[in-house]
């Protein structure tokens, strides 16, 4: 089957907002707001903004799987 194809959360560098969202116990709203703000370690993707899984896990104080090299 052709097209795109989801990967495991644990396999990327990065996270959504609504993945952020859930560990942080926020709003997504928050989290794209602390994104604009840059208060987040995150990068906009087209009009998808990415959250640095290891940064943030780190800003939360939380153990995240990271992504397998």
């Amino acid at each position: 089957m052709k097209g795109k194809t989801k990967r495991d959360s644990a396999e990327t560098p990065f996270m959504s907002v609504a993945e952020a969202a859930q560990l942080a116990g926020v709003s997504p709203r928050t989290i794209i707001r602390m994104c604009v703000d840059e208060q987040l370690p995150a990068v906009k993707m087209r009009r998808v903004w990415r959250i640095n899984r290891a940064k943030f896990a780190e800003m939360l104080g939380i153990d995240v799987p990271q992504a397998v090299a």
